[in-house]
């Protein structure tokens, strides 16, 4: 399960919404469109979907505009763009699918548009547009959550936002997903797109390492397969880095004994070929 010291929620929207449902009697599918703005950006995402009652949108008729006062013509993007993952449809709420959001917290908003994929651990990705150093023209990135959407948090109190979710891989890495334990994951917006910055939010890090610890004591407890929780201790510790690598590293050696000794150096190798630390 997701651990429950995720704080946060999607920041407040800085702009109203405008929503447009247009339809003809012609055999055109019909139009869905969703407007923000707010000072000087202003975002417009359309999609068509053949069912009125429905809000399955098709995915490669998507179109993102973006424009910015200031910065000339607009910036838009349309089908391919929004197709790294998933199949040819996607399903985007008709209240909210496109924000504008300061997540730099440098007074200007970033656009982001929020779509779910459709199926079952694979589905919620998150696309964000910002501008960088001024520049006229925006850049798009999309970040695939997986199972669990990210919030936007302050962890640091400086203003800015980040992307506060899980590290997805291990949903079904170390066993069933019905008791999988997910190590935290932390994303910046940089002036080249997200990046993962985990670990330098070593205090949040800290308080995942300790609930994923007690996860795997429950899961002890209930005679539940542990892999997946120790593995997701294995990886907080990574994050808070220092001592708490070696320290979790030897505690879960000495909890899980000679019997247990194949099943670490399972997780080991796992962690590391994912750029986790284990030394």
């Amino acid at each position: 399960m997701a651990p429950a010291f995720v704080p946060g929620r999607r920041g407040v929207v800085v702009g109203a919404a405008l929503l447009v449902w247009c339809s003809s009697a012609s055999a055109a599918a019909p139009t869905w469109s969703e407007t923000v703005s707010a000072g000087m950006v202003s975002a417009t995402l359309t999609t068509t979907y053949a069912d009125a009652a429905d809000v399955i949108l098709r995915a490669d008729d998507l179109e993102l505009v973006v424009t910015h006062q200031g910065a000339g013509s607009p910036t838009r993007w349309r089908g391919a763009a929004f197709r790294p993952w998933g199949p040819d449809q996607a399903i985007v709420s008709r209240d909210g699918a496109v924000q504008l959001v300061d997540i730099t917290g440098d007074g200007e908003a970033e656009v982001l548009v929020d779509i779910y994929t459709g199926g079952a651990h694979c589905c919620s990705v998150s696309y964000v547009a910002w501008r960088s150093d001024n520049s006229a023209r925006y850049r798009m990135r999309g970040i695939r959550w997986g199972n669990s959407a990210a919030s936007l948090s302050d962890l640091n109190g400086d203003g800015a936002l980040e992307f506060v979710g899980v590290d997805d891989r291990f949903a079904t890495a170390f066993g069933p997903y019905a008791v999988a334990e997910f190590p935290a994951r932390v994303w910046s917006l940089a002036a080249d797109g997200p990046t993962v910055t985990t670990r330098h939010y070593r205090p949040y890090a800290m308080a995942a390492m300790r609930s994923s610890w007690a996860m795997f004591l429950e899961h002890r407890r209930r005679g539940d397969p542990t892999t997946g929780a120790l593995a997701a201790y294995l990886a907080n510790a990574s994050n808070v880095g220092g001592v708490a690598v070696s320290g979790g590293w030897g505690r879960a050696r000495r909890v899980m004994g000679t019997s247990g000794a194949r099943t670490v150096r399972a997780i080991e190798r796992r962690l590391r070929g994912w750029g986790y630390r284990t030394r």
